[in-house]
């Protein structure tokens, strides 16, 4: 049987959109909001798509993917000292958090400091990570509190970011 173009294209298409895509399915991963003014952008790293390239650390993640993003955008050299160290090495200057797996479900961990309202912030978490249709709980972790150390090295290299109350967001995922 000889399949039409369109017929193929369809096919694609629907496969594309499966649930079984290896993008789609729930993932344990790393997350950061970062501002790429005039927005806060949701980065959220999947393990099951990006691997563990970065080792689950925040500080690669940042350091290998997420300084050049937003020394680009606001056109400085992320290596370059601002204050007291350099935006590379300032892991600990936004938001961020981790999921994780566990006995009893799906634990997403956090330090509480999310730009958005923490309702839209859980929604657009668990969505990102494929996580809406199964248990999970939000966890707080001092861990994944931004240090105000880092949040000035990145005020003094872009500028001011409004860290909390901000009503703009994009996602990427």
């Amino acid at each position: 049987m000889k399949l039409s173009k369109l017929h193929l294209r369809k096919i694609l298409w629907d496969l594309k959109k499966s649930p079984l895509r290896e993008d789609r399915r729930p993932s344990e991963g790393v997350w950061y909001f970062i501002w790429l003014k005039p927005k806060w952008v949701l980065e959220a790293y999947k393990f099951t798509e990006y691997g563990d390239s970065f080792g689950q650390l925040h500080s690669t993640l940042w350091e290998k993917y997420l300084a050049d993003k937003v020394g680009n955008h606001y056109g400085i050299d992320p290596d370059e000292i601002y204050g007291m160290d350099s935006l590379r090495n300032a892991s600990s200057g936004m938001p961020r958090g981790r999921v994780a797996l566990t006995d009893s479900g799906w634990a997403l961990y956090h330090g509480n400091d999310t730009p958005i309202p923490f309702d839209k912030a859980k929604t657009i978490l668990l969505n990102a990570f494929e996580l809406s249709q199964f248990n999970n709980r939000f966890e707080y972790d001092d861990h994944e509190i931004m240090t105000p150390e880092d949040q000035e090295t990145i005020q003094e290299a872009i500028g001011h970011v409004p860290y909390k109350g901000s009503k703009q967001m994009r996602i990427r995922v």
